[in-house]
């Protein structure tokens, strides 16, 4: 989607844990940097695995896209 048509980041991304949608991810890359912004339908999970399980899965993307740019 064109800059001037996104209502949204790059990325707008469903957010699953334990086989459920608990929410959105909406990402931006800009300046080879990602703005994320979390959001969640019922509040974020009170397991102690889900910080560190987000932070892996942003870092994943943020491999990724490095890797698109070669």
């Amino acid at each position: 989607t064109p800059p001037a048509k996104r209502k949204w980041g790059h990325y707008a991304l469903p957010l699953l844990w334990c086989e459920h949608v608990i929410g959105w991810a909406n990402v931006t890359g800009r300046d080879h940097s990602l703005s994320v912004d979390v959001g969640f339908v019922n509040g974020r999970p009170a397991e102690k695995d889900f910080d560190a399980a987000l932070e892996a899965e942003i870092e994943r993307l943020r491999e990724f896209l490095r890797l698109q740019e070669v």
